[in-house]
């Protein structure tokens, strides 16, 4: 099988050659040709250098693919180490902002709650609106109606005073009378 690789070989890469080095090679048979030319075992040998070669290539690009693999995986796991890192310094601070929010948002609700307190306290101490107007209102009706018994009996104190001014001036006219009676009367003064 190998034999037959090796002269599938050098009929497709060697012979070509061959016919083209020597143009006027003309009706010569392809044994003939590969006779003039070059011997089995220089085919051979030919053959090996090539074939040692492509392995050498080989094994330089299955060097190289092993090295840019390992230096692939290690960069990959170094970026792997760093995305970890900052990954984690990334949930720390995360972890850190959301407890500061959650604190600031405790200070906003403490302050809220007591605001709610207070206006929950003056609802309870303070009176309202409704019935505030009510009481305005019944105050003002009681102010309207002392308003009109004073406006009534305003005048019945004005007669009142006159009849209590008249009656203590007649008392007093009475009193200057009975002085008089009681002394005697009136005097006339002697003339001399």
């Amino acid at each position: 099988m190998a034999k037959i690789r090796e002269l599938a070989f050098a009929l497709l890469f060697v012979w070509p050659t061959a016919v083209a080095a020597q143009p006027a090679l003309g009706d010569l048979t392809v044994r003939q040709a590969l006779q003039d030319t070059m011997t089995v075992r220089e085919l051979f040998a030919i053959l090996n250098e090539r074939e040692k070669a492509s392995n050498q290539r080989f094994d330089a690009q299955e060097r190289a693919t092993a090295n840019a693999l390992a230096a692939l995986e290690k960069t990959t796991a170094n970026t792997l180490v760093a995305l970890d890192r900052n990954n984690a310094a990334a949930l720390t601070a995360a972890k850190e902002a959301v407890t500061k929010a959650e604190i600031a948002a405790e200070k906003r609700f403490d302050s809220v709650n007591e605001f709610r307190n207070t206006l929950k306290d003056q609802q309870a101490t303070l009176i309202s609106k409704t019935e505030a107007d009510t009481k305005f209102k019944f105050i003002e009706e009681r102010l309207k109606e002392v308003e009109a018994r004073l406006n009534k009996t305003s005048g019945s104190f004005e007669t009142a005073n006159w009849i209590w001014v008249a009656m203590l001036a007649l008392l007093g006219l009475l009193l200057a009378g009975f002085s008089a009676w009681r002394h005697g009367g009136p005097r006339v003064a002697a003339k001399s």
